[in-house]
């Protein structure tokens, strides 16, 4: 896709405006404003490198549990769990859109939907 030979730069941005917002996770377009892609003319194949040319938002998760057995007797136990799945609540982005004939193009425009969990559970053992 390169059409100048140069690799990307990064400026890891989120486009919140969809395709309105001018914030680009990659770069397309040099100092210039001329566009450092084209999309390859239809049923023909690309010759350039096309896998992990692209890299995406990394992805940041924090799982948490914590676990408490209690005895109450030598038979007798009770178990308190408590866990938390992305316990930051760290939002993660998607995929920069990778197709030059796209209006988002470069940009990163949506999130994924995991949110914060946790769960709380108790057990007794007899």
């Amino acid at each position: 896709y390169s059409q100048f030979g140069q690799d990307p730069t990064y400026p890891k941005q989120f486009a919140a405006g969809g395709n309105a917002d001018p914030a680009q996770y990659l770069t397309v377009k040099d100092a210039n404003g001329a566009s450092l892609f084209t999309a390859p003319a239809a049923g023909t194949m690309v010759k350039d490198r096309i896998r992990n040319y692209f890299y995406n938002p990394s992805f940041n998760n924090l799982n948490v549990g914590l676990f408490k057995e209690f005895r109450i007797s030598e038979t007798h136990r009770f178990l308190f769990r408590a866990e938390g799945f992305d316990v930051l609540n760290h939002p993660n982005w998607n995929g920069v859109d990778g197709n030059p004939r796209s209006g988002t193009f470069g940009k990163v425009s949506s999130k994924n939907d995991d949110r914060r969990n946790i769960q709380l559970s108790m057990r007794y053992s007899f």
